[in-house]
């Protein structure tokens, strides 16, 4: 697996598959998540304004995009509760949720944005680290035959 990290916008970054932290109580009326929601047509604002999608911490909204302005043709939300909680434990949880439910969906590439304002690299150290723990199968050396479903990049 190819780990690497980027500064380029959601949309620049060619994947199959981007994830994103979002906080409860949160509109896409301002920011990145307001970029974001342009880029996916306003599919964001959608399932916020019919509470389809709260936020809560361990929350997910799953789509296939077909027409967006991203790169990626999936997109995972998962809500990480308040802002203000929103701390190393959380930005764990968040990477090790996104990559285990993706390589779920048989996602080859993914992108994971994890959305700090402070320490960017001790995040995406944190991301990283929770990803690699999440994917960790327990019954590696198991003799049946099982499926096989990789993640070559984040």
């Amino acid at each position: 697996m190819d780990v690497s990290g980027t500064s380029q916008l959601c949309k620049q970054i060619d994947v199959q598959a981007l994830a994103v932290a979002v906080f409860k109580g949160e509109k896409p009326n301002s920011g990145f998540l307001k970029d974001l929601d342009k880029q996916v047509g306003g599919l964001i604002s959608n399932v916020i304004q019919t509470e389809e999608f709260a936020a809560k911490e361990g929350e997910m909204a799953y789509f296939h995009l077909t027409k967006s302005g991203l790169k990626a043709k999936r997109l995972l939300l998962i809500g990480c509760g308040e802002r203000d909680e929103y701390k190393a434990a959380q930005i764990s949880q968040f990477g090790g949720t996104a990559a285990r439910f993706l390589r779920g969906k048989n996602a080859k590439t993914i992108a994971i944005a994890p959305r700090v304002e402070d320490d960017a690299q001790s995040a995406a150290q944190m991301v990283i680290q929770s990803a690699v723990m999440g994917l960790f199968e327990p019954d590696k050396y198991r003799t049946r035959d099982k499926e096989k479903r990789e993640l070559k990049e984040i």
